[in-house]
């Protein structure tokens, strides 16, 4: 972690506000879409903030603004317990603190999120599963005294609960048929469900609410007042579609703009006559830097996971403006002209431009076929798990109109990663969570088409050979039958290994610590690895021999992170997304 060069940016957002926001808190982290939107919680003595988003918890003294406790690394959510208020910490795998804060955990879930009540008696919990990782019970809130929880089904996926009395709570779901959210009152003593507001254009993660002690309010995170036609939804650039935070008065059962800002204005909570909220940003360009080392070079504003053209006269990235409202439906994929010196010659073009997210294809080595992930669906849906929809790997001929797509991928494929190719131009290899197998566990898998139509024709199942535990990203050698896979370890830990499909052995080349997919790649004659590892908390470019020995380190930018790295079919340059992630912590008196 690192404080910001750029807090006046952050701070140039309060001439939006009507009040005195106050900047608590700011830093870098090196993250990619996933990081955006931050989670919070304050001690009920106003004293610190928990801040952050699994895996970047830590402790922030809320009269300093300085770092007071990093979290233990594998905290996913941090709350605030017990008569003194004291942090616990939820690693996903058991709650620590709890003792300390006077509380027994032990009946509640690992991996819940956590409202005490104004008395600290009782405790609402409920599921934090990810927006798009489909779970049975998100719909339920388990209330009472932690060692003896009822439970309450809610219409909709659970994403923020709050204490409104001590027999009241407020609640917002979200409903995956529309996409919109509804904010519920739920009296605990009987279990009876009110609606206070339908049709929020509300944010599907998990997020918090603040209640105002002094009038009939809650704040809460929204993106308007309207509902957004579904088309605005699936817009890669959206600039009008960031969250801000709003107060709905529970007399007039009327919403009023508080907070007003371009960036993203997430997880209300209020404490006392205080609002805290949190305000983030993720910028990401696609760079290019030359294959034995040097400074980055914009190609394209706006643009991330490059892939050049076999031939290096055009280069395709991913646009989509990172938004944390409308949950990764928005990305497309674009092309432009390149010369020899890496220079772009034309305006970006549409390349792959369906409903819901596709991201960047890579090209055939003989030009002539385009693989890509895809989650299209039916029809143009307002959420990442609409109905009708269709997780997998696509193929196009180049050039060709994407109504001639097919899916190659196998129908039980789940959240499936980018796919890459053999030198044959008719093996491709990708990897994916797989239906009825462990969630967040990637097996992979060979595909092979019909080169003269992309029909598939034989799927080889290879799981996970060797000492791979999450075979999340793979490469194919450009000249052999060899893979290399970036593997997600437990944590942090992230290994590289070659995998040699003749004899279904691996080879470990090096391990590094990253939060993100990082990506890698090959040199053109197959001798060296290109890949991204973090250095003083930022991610950089290092080459290491294909068949083992010392990183060399490639890149050493002072701003922003590079990865997902492609070496130009030449092996002369090497392009790769920078990606910024900035978050902060914001104050204001509530009156």
């Amino acid at each position: 972690m690192r404080a910001l060069i750029i807090l006046s940016v952050f701070a140039s957002a309060s001439v939006y506000s009507a009040h005195a926001d106050r900047l608590i808190y700011a830093d870098e982290i090196p993250g990619w879409i996933f990081a955006a939107p931050t989670e919070l919680a304050v001690s009920a003595n106003g004293t610190l903030a928990a801040f952050g988003r699994a895996p970047w918890f830590q402790l922030i003294d809320l009269s300093t603004g300085e770092v007071s406790e990093q979290a233990p690394t594998e905290t996913r959510s941090a709350y605030f317990a017990g008569a003194d208020s004291r942090p616990v910490f939820d690693t996903g795998q058991k709650w620590i603190g709890g003792e300390q804060a006077n509380v027994d955990l032990n009946k509640i879930p690992s991996g819940s999120v956590l409202r005490w009540s104004k008395n600290g008696k009782q405790v609402a919990a409920f599921g934090a599963s990810a927006y798009y990782v489909p779970e049975d019970d998100w719909d339920v809130l388990s209330i009472g005294e932690p060692e003896d929880l009822r439970r309450i089904k809610l219409d909709g996926r659970i994403t923020a609960v709050e204490w409104l009395s001590d027999q009241t709570l407020a609640v917002l779901v979200h409903d995956e048929t529309t996409g919109l959210g509804a904010l519920n009152e739920v009296h605990v003593p009987s279990g009876r469900i009110a609606t206070l507001a339908e049709h929020l254009d509300a944010a599907a993660h998990t997020a918090s609410l603040g209640v105002d002690p002094n009038g009939p309010r809650v704040l809460l995170s929204l993106a308007g007042l309207g509902v957004p036609k579904i088309q605005a939804r699936q817009a890669p650039l959206a600039p009008k579609r960031d969250l801000d935070i709003y107060a709905y008065d529970l007399s007039s059962r009327s919403l009023e703009r508080v907070v007003d800002s371009p960036f993203d204005d997430f997880a209300p909570v209020v404490v006392g006559e205080t609002l805290y909220w949190t305000r983030s940003e993720v910028a990401n360009d696609v760079v290019v830097i030359p294959f034995e080392g040097g400074r980055a070079r914009l190609l394209a504003g706006g643009g991330a996971l490059p892939y050049w053209a076999p031939d290096a006269s055009r280069l395709a990235y991913t646009v989509g403006d990172n938004r944390i409202v409308d949950s990764a439906m928005y990305y497309d994929a674009v092309v432009v002209d390149i010369d020899a010196q890496a220079q772009v010659l034309s305006p970006p073009r549409s390349l792959i431009d369906g409903n819901h997210e596709d991201f960047t294809p890579a090209w055939s080595p003989d030009g002539r076929w385009l693989v890509y992930h895809t989650h299209r669906c039916d029809s143009v849906v307002p959420f990442y798990l609409g109905a009708g929809c269709r997780d997998g790997i696509g193929v196009l001929r180049d050039g060709a109109p994407l109504n001639s797509e097919r899916v190659i991928s196998p129908h039980s494929f789940w959240e499936v990663g980018p796919a890459d190719w053999a030198p044959d131009s008719r093996r491709i290899a990708m990897s994916s969570w797989r239906r009825g197998g462990p969630t967040y566990v990637a097996e992979l898998v060979v595909v092979t088409i019909d080169p003269d139509t992309g029909e598939q024709t034989q799927i080889d199942w290879i799981g996970l050979p060797g000492d791979l535990d999450n075979a999340r990203m793979q490469y194919w050698s450009p000249v052999t039958d060899e893979i290399a896979i970036e593997d997600f370890g437990l944590g942090d830990l992230r290994r590289i290994f070659v995998l040699d499909l003749k004899t279904n052995k691996t080879r470990e080349l090096t391990r590094f610590t990253s939060s993100t997919i990082t990506g890698l790649d090959w040199s053109p004659d197959g001798g060296s690895i290109i890949y991204s590892d973090r250095v003083n908390e930022r991610h950089q470019l290092f080459k290491i021999p294909a068949m083992g020995g010392a990183p060399v380190q490639l890149s050493h930018e002072l701003s922003g992170n590079l990865v997902q790295p492609q070496v130009s079919p030449d092996g002369r340059f090497i392009a790769a997304t920078r990606v910024v992630v900035n978050r902060a912590l914001w104050s204001r008196p509530l009156h």
